[in-house]
């Protein structure tokens, strides 16, 4: 537990070494996906030379064709397994972003261990006898017309 701590904080001594890191994987992983070769991209230092900061609207046809089936590795190279939606409260219309296999392996386990280890730690088992916690979880809501779930990011791991 501690170890896993320490070396969380020793990444975030050294963030930007770390995130450009990430970046490298992240590219060297995708370069196959439309969206990095329509940008001629091979590796971090291009993808920061090449490619523009964009928002939701700019990459949104892009999702609708995921959305709509294309079998193609239009933002990334991995399966979509669910398409997450925000709640439409910026916009007044929901947003979809894809979710894959690869996504909640990093996000989700990391996350998960690193928050596990401080609780353990600041609140070590006999401070509290018991802990009750709730999750709301909605209905799947609708399937894209690939057939693939979109639902709030809450519900996913918690839907069959």
């Amino acid at each position: 537990m501690e170890a896993l701590i320490n070396e969380f904080e020793d990444m975030c001594k050294n963030a930007a070494a770390v995130q450009e890191e990430v970046l490298g994987t992240i590219v060297e992983h995708n370069a196959s996906c439309e969206f990095l070769q329509s940008y001629n991209v091979t590796d971090a230092d291009s993808f920061k030379a090449h490619v523009p900061v964009v928002g939701y609207e700019d990459i949104a046809v892009k999702i609708h064709r995921m959305t709509d089936g294309d079998p193609a590795s239009i933002l990334c190279k991995d399966p979509v397994l669910a398409f997450i939606s925000s709640s439409g409260t910026t916009t007044e219309k929901r947003k979809a972003f894809p979710l894959t296999t690869k996504s909640c392996d990093v996000k989700n386990h990391a996350l998960y261990k690193i928050g596990a280890a401080y609780i353990e730690r600041d609140f070590p088992v006999g401070c509290f006898p018991t802990a009750l916690a709730f999750m709301h979880a909605l209905p799947c809501g609708t399937l894209s017309k690939s057939g693939i779930p979109i639902m709030p990011v809450s519900n996913f791991g918690f839907t069959s």
